[in-house]
C-alpha cells in the first residue's frame, strides 16, 4: 500500500489529504518525512483554524498546553506558532478568538483578592493573548503581538484586559512587554476598574508593590504618586509597606490628614514608610503628632488592643523624640501611652 501511495502524484496525495478529519492527515504527514514536506502546510491551511468559532485553534491549543516551569514545552510551542506564521499567516481576528479554557481560574494562582476583577465565573473565554499573559510566557506574547494580536481585546462580556490580567498574576516583565507594544494603560470605568484611571491604579489597589514601582519608573504612564498614595490607602485591603516606600521615593507628598488616615485604618508599616518622607517628616510638630494619636485613641473609643498601643506609642517616640507629653495623655488619658514618657 506504502509503495502505491508513493507513486502516486503530489496532487493526488494532496487531495487524499483535503478528505481527511484533522487528526488523520495529521497521523498521515508523520509516515515519511517526504510525506511531512508535503503534507504539513496542507494540515495547518485546513485545521490551524477551523470554522467552528467554538473549536480551539491550533495556537489556542499549544498557548493553552505550555507548561511555564518547563522549558521544553514552550520550545514546542514556539516551533508549532512558527508554523502557523509560515503555513496559514492568521489576521487579528483569527489570533483574537476566544475558547474556554480547560483550566479554572485557581489553576493560575490567582489570589482571592485579585479574582474579584475576572467575569463571575471559573472558566472564562480567554484569548490565546489572554491566556499567554496569566501563564507570563513572555516569549510567545511577543509572538502573539508581533503578529497582530489585539493587546486592548477584554475577555467578552467584562472589561478586563490582557495588561489588566498581567497585573492580576503580577506578571512584572510581562506587563512592561504589552506597554512596550503600545498597551492602553487607561481603563474602563466598570465593574471593579470603576474609580481607577489607570492601570498603575489597579497594581496600588491589588498591592503590587515591585510592579507599581515599575510602572512608575518605565514612564509609560503619567501618574501623580502622591495620589496614587491616597488611593493605595483608600482601596488596597491589605498592609504593603514597600508600596508606600516605592511612592514616597517616587515623590509622593504626605500630609497630616494621610498619614492620620493610614493610623486610623491601622496601616502600621505603611505608616512607618511615611515617616521616611523629608516632605512629611521635616514639618511634623509635637502637637500635630499630640492631636493625631489622641483622634486616633478616641476613633477606638479609648480600647486599643496591645498592638495598637505598642504602635501608637512607637510613631510618637519615633517621629518627635524628645517631644512633651501630651496633654491627653496624663491622668484621664491612657495610662500606657503616658508610661512611655520620657521619650527615647
Amino acid at each position: 500500500m506504502s509503495r502505491i501511495m508513493h507513486r502516486l502524484p503530489n496532487e493526488l496525495v494532496c487531495m487524499v489529504g483535503e478528505n481527511l478529519t484533522c487528526c488523520s492527515l495529521a497521523m498521515f504527514s508523520c509516515t515519511s518525512r517526504t510525506y511531512r514536506e508535503l503534507l504539513e502546510p496542507l494540515l495547518y491551511r485546513l485545521h490551524a483554524f477551523p470554522e467552528d468559532i467554538g473549536t480551539r485553534s491550533a495556537v489556542f491549543w499549544v498557548v493553552e498546553n505550555t507548561d511555564p516551569n518547563k522549558p521544553e514545552t514552550r520550545t514546542t510551542a514556539l516551533i508549532v506558532l512558527d508554523k502557523v506564521a509560515r503555513f496559514y499567516r492568521p489576521d487579528s481576528a483569527a489570533l483574537d478568538r476566544c475558547c474556554k479554557s480547560t483550566y479554572s481560574l485557581g489553576w493560575f494562582g490567582l489570589d482571592r483578592v485579585a479574582r474579584v476583577v475576572m467575569p463571575q465565573t471559573t472558566r472564562p473565554s480567554l484569548s490565546p493573548l489572554q491566556m499567554a499573559v496569566l501563564k507570563g510566557l513572555d516569549d510567545i506574547v511577543a509572538w502573539l503581538v508581533g503578529h497582530g494580536a489585539n493587546v486592548d481585546m477584554p475577555i467578552p462580556g467584562s472589561n478586563v484586559t490582557a495588561l489588566c490580567l498581567s497585573v492580576v498574576g503580577n506578571r512584572i516583565s510581562t506587563a512592561l512587554l504589552l506597554l512596550a507594544n503600545s498597551a492602553d494603560p487607561y481603563l474602563r470605568q466598570e465593574g471593579y476598574a470603576r474609580g481607577m484611571p489607570t492601570i498603575v491604579h489597579m497594581a496600588c489597589a491589588l498591592g503590587r508593590a515591585e510592579l507599581t514601582e515599575q510602572f512608575l519608573a518605565s514612564q509609560h504612564i503619567e501618574n501623580d504618586p502622591t495620589e496614587l498614595l491616597a488611593f493605595y490607602q483608600l482601596r488596597c485591603p491589605s498592609d504593603v509597606p514597600n508600596l508606600a516606600r516605592a511612592l514616597v521615593r517616587h515623590g509622593a507628598e504626605v500630609s497630616d490628614d494621610l498619614f492620620h488616615a493610614f493610623l486610623c485604618a491601622s496601616r502600621w508599616l505603611s505608616a512607618w514608610e511615611l515617616l521616611e518622607s523629608p516632605t512629611f517628616s521635616d514639618h511634623l510638630t509635637a502637637s500635630q503628632a499630640s492631636n493625631m494619636l489622641l483622634v486616633v485613641w478616641s476613633s477606638c473609643g479609648g480600647s486599643q488592643t496591645t498592638n495598637h498601643q505598642r504602635q501608637l506609642r512607637a510613631y510618637y517616640n519615633t517621629s518627635l523624640t524628645g517631644a512633651p507629653i501630651p496633654t491627653w495623655a496624663g491622668a484621664s488619658g491612657p495610662g500606657w501611652l503616658a508610661s512611655a514618657i520620657p521619650l527615647c
